[in-house]
């Protein structure tokens, strides 16, 4: 009865999961026939970094020697590490025009 049960129980959950990737492919197709696209965190990630690197280029060796010593950059990366998870909980949807120049295309 064991081996018949876990045989069930792993056919019902590749049935969600079947269903949950046809819902989700059809919700990015109606969003998509009202020109509205859904963002990854992965189009957004490398302009985070690229503005972080940005601000933080100016700084002098001993500045930076620093800011590191103390951790500095371990604190920043968990900040931007719990504010990409959260953001990933999240689905972002704005117009393509906007998603596209998010992707730098």
């Amino acid at each position: 009865m064991g081996k018949i049960w876990e045989w069930i129980t792993g056919g019902i959950g590749y049935l969600l999961g079947a269903v949950k990737l046809a819902a989700a492919s059809i919700v990015a197709r109606v969003l998509g026939a009202f020109g509205l696209s859904v963002v990854s965190i992965n189009s957004i990630l490398p302009d985070l970094q690229a503005l972080v690197a940005q601000h933080t280029s100016g700084l002098t060796a001993e500045a930076a020697s620093f800011l590191g010593a103390i951790g500095l950059g371990e604190a920043i990366s968990m900040v931007l590490s719990a504010l990409t998870i959260r953001m990933a909980f999240q689905v972002l949807i704005v117009p393509t025009s906007v998603a596209d120049r998010l992707a730098g295309q």
